[in-house]
């Protein structure tokens, strides 16, 4: 992205918050938002479809805040539907269950004023557990990662993961070259789009941790059948390699191995075939072993082999947990 158009964008910024059945807390999430030493232009509350009496409480805070109601359709939809909404030069999203501290868009907003040359930045955050609060990313408080423009943000994203949905904000300039979130991905569909918007401008990241992402409620990515709702890699990841340059190409095969890594076997062991075999067949050859002897002798196996292979693996998996107790 040609430095001098972000350098002139407008550094107003629209909060847009995506909520479905987050009464809860989703006040003290517009209430952070509305507080914010840096106040923003706009805080747009996109409703996806709530029953819980959502919109009552959205209608207390008046001219404050936009509110908008949409028939479910998700979280990327909902986002999408705000950014339709939005009009500043920035946009910042904040799920209904977490918040800001009350600088985050001051450090945000100065960051991109120093750094014209970043398309997004991203903060530290504190990660809310049951009985614990931990920094995210880890990384942030050892000096490893510290404030700056992520120069090799492939490398950067697979060794720390240091962008969380409820902590960027991103030039509207950016969303109009990569386009909106995909509604069609059931999960990750954020990771999906911090990587495609770093194929056309860097990421930047303030070290201090601004933003409470609350892990402490139901989770998609927790149970046997978290596996299964994700998506196809080669499908999740199309259009960031279709915008890939060769000089991306090597931090990003990085991703993709740990990706590999991260959801091969648990996809087996949990019956979720489609998206190990998958895998097996995206390319992963410099993966370790076993996906390395899967991917050379399996890749084009048909699903009955790939069945007995997850039935396979369930049942030696089975048979260690008894031997481990």
């Amino acid at each position: 992205m040609p430095e001098s158009s972000v350098a002139q964008a407008p550094l107003s910024v629209s909060v847009i918050i995506p909520t479905y059945n987050m009464r809860e807390t989703l006040a003290r999430a517009v209430l952070s938002a509305l507080t914010q030493t840096y106040p923003p232009a706009r805080v747009i509350i996109v409703d996806d479809g709530s029953t819980d009496g959502s919109e009552e409480l959205a209608d207390l805070f008046g001219d404050a805040v936009i509110y908008v109601r949409q028939e479910n359709a998700g979280v990327a939809a909902a986002r999408n539907e705000g950014i339709a909404r939005a009009s500043t030069g920035l946009l910042a999203f904040l799920d209904a269950d977490d918040y800001w501290l009350p600088t985050f868009l001051h450090a945000a907003v100065s960051f991109l004023a120093t750094h014209p040359e970043a398309g997004g930045v991203g903060t530290a955050a504190y990660l809310r557990r049951p009985d614990s609060w931990q920094l995210y990313p880890r990384a942030a408080g050892t000096g490893e990662l510290g404030t700056a423009v992520l120069s090799d943000f492939f490398h950067t994203y697979t060794r720390h993961h240091p962008l969380t949905a409820s902590a960027v904000v991103i030039h509207r300039l950016v969303v109009d070259l990569v386009g909106p979130f995909r509604p069609d991905l059931r999960r990750a569909q954020d990771t999906e789009y911090w990587l495609r918007i770093a194929t056309v401008a860097p990421w930047g990241f303030v070290a201090r941790p601004l933003c409470v992402y609350e892990a402490v409620g139901p989770s998609l990515s927790r149970g046997s059948g978290a596996y299964a709702r994700l998506p196809l890699i080669t499908d999740w990841e199309r259009e960031i390699v279709a915008r890939l340059t060769p000089d991306q190409w090597p931090g990003y095969r990085e991703y993709r191995r740990w990706r590999a890594r991260r959801y091969f076997r648990p996809m087996l062991a949990t019956g979720a075939i489609a998206g190990a075999r998958d895998i097996a067949r995206s390319g992963y050859r410099e993966a370790p072993w076993p996906l390395s002897w899967i991917d050379r002798s399996l890749g084009l196996a048909p699903t009955p082999v790939w069945r007995a292979l997850s039935l396979a693996w369930r049942a030696g998996a089975g048979v260690m947990r008894r031997v481990a107790g």
